[in-house]
């Protein structure tokens, strides 16, 4: 069986101070390791009006422009990206299809954000049968690491905790 590397969401939107040493730590491992991976696959995150992020959490950021756009000096190594409007990337039906065709079963997975789409993605990937592997230096959080109640609380909304 075959390996990926899963960039998920390095995107601008995650482009600040505390995130960019990680963005560069991605592009080193990418450009030392390419070899290790039979593939090496990203995502995009683009909200929009009919997501449930959008329409139950209110949360309207990440939908157009620069945002969005996979951050420049990544570009060059993202190939096959998977476009989301969820948290995880196993909703995707290419995404899934994709893994099959191409006998993928190991995911080493890498990105933004922790508590959010990665957490979703990881565990997603392990309910679909698939051995997945975080990449902790590689990966980054907008929140700190927040414990698991308060990243539920950030990714269904705290009127969503009662």
């Amino acid at each position: 069986m075959k390996t990926a590397l899963l960039v998920i969401d390095a995107q601008n939107y995650f482009l600040n101070k505390k995130n960019l040493p990680i963005f560069k730590k991605i592009v080193n491992h990418i450009e030392l390791n390419k070899n290790k991976y039979d593939f090496i696959l990203f995502t995009r995150h683009i909200n929009n009006k009919n997501s449930p992020l959008y329409k139950i959490i209110k949360w309207k950021d990440m939908n157009k422009g620069y945002e969005t756009e996979i951050w420049g000096k990544l570009k060059p190594f993202a190939k096959k990206v998977f476009i989301k409007d969820v948290y995880s990337i196993f909703n995707s039906k290419n995404f899934l299809r994709f893994l099959k065709k191409n006998k993928i079963s190991k995911i080493y997975i890498c990105g933004f954000n922790l508590s959010a789409c990665i957490n979703a993605s990881i565990i997603d990937g392990l309910d679909n049968g698939y051995e997945t592997f975080l990449l902790k230096k590689l990966t980054g959080d907008e929140y700190n690491s927040v414990s698991v109640f308060e990243s539920i609380k950030i990714n269904i909304g705290k009127e969503h905790i009662i």
